[in-house]
């Protein structure tokens, strides 16, 4: 890591001679004006004199302050990525406040968000108070009811038929990157029909804060009881790591029966290889008729957040102008491709202009590159005929 800091003393620190020591992978310069500028480059340098020692020191308790003084807590987690899930919990909370108008309530979000992060929404929604609540708020009804609408099927009354994918109940729900997801707590099928189990797979240290503020609210009697699935099951794993699957296996998970898999706001933060593997052995893993729920951006939408002032958009690493295409190439038969602000993802809160359907066709026949960010929210199946040459 390149780093040029300048760090300024004002005051009268005043420096007589040229001063020097070795300083490992630094080197110091300083201004005999009244006042001493440490720039700090990434090798090894040698500087002359007497007052060096007492010059290094000084800038070296300084930005060791500054460092502390700056570092982000994540309250009690690790980093941006993992505390993001506080943060959509504490998005959830304040959609839940609107009352009528809101497009689903979240009777846990505020208790897993926890106080921190909910004050920090509020905050940010004073400064914006349309764009960002608006967008998470689509994302999370556009997923709630495509998960219900898995877990249901058609043949709510009697056993899976894993000859027709239309027809299948989905036995297994597995929330990748699960964070503080409560859906399984408040969703229910209008038949009252549930999955079997539900799989929470994150980060170790994401599910052990969720299990606490689980446990403190059954404590108190706050819990609800599972609405969507019969069994709740917490499995840690890195979505990152190779062999994450042997976690999900050993936590019980049966790649016989079939699967709804929902990945929402997980893919651009994984490197493009650890994408295409995911994609893949999600497919692999699933049974026939089991579907993957996905919400993505393009390869535009991804490039800009890497200069987003967002911390967390600036983690991003993957996107696809052609979801479609992508997940077919793995297996994956898509049943549908909506970009937010379409009829299918709207609501009513959309405020920005209406998304351009066409856009794909008119770049393959103008050979042209994508200038405008987009969203995706994919359905995709594992079909009958094609997963039977897999396993």
């Amino acid at each position: 890591l390149f780093v040029c800091t300048e760090v300024v003393f004002c005051g009268t620190l005043q420096l007589l001679v040229a001063c020097a020591v070795q300083f490992n992978q630094m080197f110091i310069t300083v201004n005999m004006f009244g006042g001493a500028w440490i720039r700090i480059f990434e090798r090894r340098g040698v500087l002359v004199g007497a007052g060096g020692l007492l010059a290094t020191t000084l800038a070296s308790l300084l930005l060791r302050r500054k460092r502390i003084s700056g570092r982000r807590t994540y309250d009690g987690l690790s980093g941006v990525v993992s505390y993001s899930a506080l943060k959509i919990a504490a998005w959830r909370a304040v959609e839940s406040d609107l009352g009528d108008k809101a497009l689903f309530v979240d009777p846990l979000a505020a208790e897993l968000a926890g106080p921190t992060a909910v004050a920090e929404v509020r905050a940010r929604m004073a400064q914006t108070p349309d764009s960002i609540p608006s967008r998470l708020s689509i994302r999370t009804r556009y997923f709630d009811d495509a998960l219900v609408e898995a877990v249901q099927g058609v043949n709510t009354g009697g056993p899976v038929d894993v000859s027709s994918p239309s027809q299948t109940t989905m036995a297994q729900v597995v929330l990748l990157g699960a964070g503080m997801d409560s859906r399984i707590f408040r969703l229910r099928t209008s038949s009252g029909h549930k999955a079997e189990v539900c799989f929470e797979v994150d980060n170790p240290e994401v599910l052990a804060a969720k299990q606490e503020v689980l446990d403190r609210c059954a404590a108190a009697n706050r819990l609800p009881a599972l609405q969507l699935v019969n069994r709740r099951v917490a499995v840690g794993a890195d979505l990152n790591d190779h062999n994450w699957e042997w976690q999900l296996l050993a936590a019980g998970f049966d790649r016989n029966l079939p699967t709804v898999w929902l990945a929402e706001g997980l893919l651009m933060y994984l490197e493009p290889q650890a994408v295409e593997a995911l994609t893949a052995k999600l497919f692999k893993l699933s049974a026939p008729g089991s579907q993957l729920l996905v919400s993505m951006v393009n390869e535009v939408s991804a490039n800009k957040a890497k200069s987003s002032k967002s911390e967390l958009m600036q983690t991003w690493k993957w996107g696809s102008d052609d979801p479609a295409t992508f997940f077919r190439s793995f297996g994956w038969s898509a049943l549908s491709v909506v970009q937010i602000g379409a009829k299918e993802a709207h609501y009513g809160r959309w405020t920005g202009p209406p998304p351009d359907q066409g856009y794909l066709q008119y770049l393959q026949y103008t050979n042209a590159a994508d200038t405008v960010s987009r969203t995706f929210y994919v359905k995709a199946t594992a079909q009958f005929s094609k997963h039977k040459s897999v396993v």
